[in-house]
């Protein structure tokens, strides 16, 4: 019988360090891919591990918000949310998994039913002010001079820790460069809004092109090869139209660089879940 009781307790020693050891490799693992940004393979092991039969309920909460998290980046939003949504029906008291629910929507710009999990999430004041912030840095108007302004009201109610003030106001007043600003300067002056936005090299060669696509154009006409003169005139075009395009696109990337420090701080503290390691 004390054989049998020592045999006993050996293997569940034994059994308790295999599965240890097997955490310990797979979260490893799933940190040197989140590392790598091999969201594939995450989803991969997240999924595997979902059926396993050792996974309990804290495994597979945990795969399914690997699941969730992978999906979102690679851009699958759908799968993302049914996976939240798989995390939370397994354990519907972490609000941790309600609220990746509700950024997947947000990020998947379904704005109502965003809303909707938002009222389901009976937030206190502080809460949904911090949700306003997280829909305007991370919503369809991320960096506007609507949403800056509006970042900046919400700031002005001092209802949030100093420390979060500080960051909110530093996100709304970083340097920013007016996208429809340089978007009518590329319109008026080909490249001239590359160039307001810094890009000169990138401007002057807009610049060029467009214009000696347009002089070819005038002395095809006036030498009536009307056909030619035609085709460069729709190539000075693609040029002019082209250059207004990169002129908006330059000035919305600017404005995204300068907030990038402020945005990824206000994320981590509002939405840790996006940067939690991933583990099992």
């Amino acid at each position: 019988m004390g054989r049998s009781r020592t045999w006993l307790r050996l293997g569940i020693i034994l059994w308790t360090i295999i599965r240890v050891t097997k955490a310990n490799a797979e979260t490893s693992l799933l940190k040197y891919l989140e590392e790598n940004r091999r969201f594939t393979e995450i989803l991969s092991v997240s999924l595997g591990e979902l059926n396993q039969s050792s996974c309990l309920k804290t495994c597979k909460v945990l795969a399914s918000r690997n699941a969730a998290r992978s999906l979102m980046n690679i851009g699958d939003f759908k799968g993302a949310y049914i996976y939240s949504k798989y995390a939370e029906q397994i354990d519907p008291n972490d609000k941790i998994n309600w609220q990746l629910s509700a950024y997947i929507l947000l990020q998947n710009k379904e704005m109502f039913e965003f809303s909707k999990e938002l009222d389901r999430m009976q937030l206190s004041e502080l809460e949904k002010s911090r949700w306003s912030v997280i829909t305007e840095i991370s919503g369809p108007d991320e960096g506007s001079t609507k949403s800056n302004e509006l970042i900046n009201s919400l700031a002005e109610k001092k209802t949030f820790p100093e420390n979060e003030l500080s960051l909110l106001k530093r996100y709304a007043n970083a340097p920013r460069k007016s996208p429809g600003l340089a978007g009518t300067l590329s319109a008026i002056l080909p490249g001239s809004g590359l160039a307001y936005t810094g890009l000169y090299s990138s401007a002057a060669t807009s610049f060029f092109l467009t214009a000696a696509a347009f002089y070819a154009s005038s002395q095809f006409f006036h030498e009536k090869q009307y056909g030619a003169a035609t085709g460069a005139f729709l190539l000075g075009s693609v040029f002019h139209v082209g250059s207004v395009g990169a002129s908006v696109r330059s000035a919305n990337e600017i404005n995204r660089r300068n907030r990038l420090d402020e945005r990824s701080q206000l994320l981590d503290l509002y939405l840790p879940i996006l940067n939690m390691e991933m583990k099992f």
